[in-house]
């Protein structure tokens, strides 16, 4: 992988961690508003559930000499999406177990974090004028 298309692909995936947390926040900060100080926490605790193995997956993909070819990217980038998965399943369950906030805004906060990434993936494929493929 060039050097130039890695930071290209690195600076698109730190924006579509950085409007993750984005919306996180505003959705808590809304159910802080709206339903109080518990209900913003559980939106933060289920957010952060999904965002924190997303960012892991993302630096240990562009980080070292991990990136160095497109292949080598593709196996590290799957081998972190089963990681993030299997990660964001541990911290959701231990998340619900031991905090005292509602379970069902701690999955509205985790389905928001998916739901954000999936928007954010979309506005910056837009962007980039939709997906290309080799010929």
């Amino acid at each position: 992988m060039s050097t130039s298309s890695t930071r290209s692909v690195k600076s698109e995936a730190n924006k579509i961690i950085f409007f993750q947390l984005v919306i996180i926040m505003m959705l808590a900060i809304i159910l802080f508003l709206i339903k109080g100080s518990e209900s913003g926490l559980a939106i933060v605790l289920g957010g952060l559930a999904y965002w924190l193995p997303g960012v892991i997956v993302v630096w240990q993909a562009f980080n070292g000499a991990y990136a160095r070819t497109a292949s080598r990217f593709v196996s590290i980038f799957l081998v972190g999406e089963a990681l993030k998965l299997f990660i964001s399943a541990l911290l959701l369950v231990w998340v619900i177990r031991s905090f005292s906030v509602s379970a069902g805004l701690v999955m509205a906060g985790f389905v928001s974090a998916i739901i954000a990434f999936w928007i954010a993936a979309g506005f910056c494929l837009a962007k980039q004028g939709g997906v290309r493929y080799a010929k």
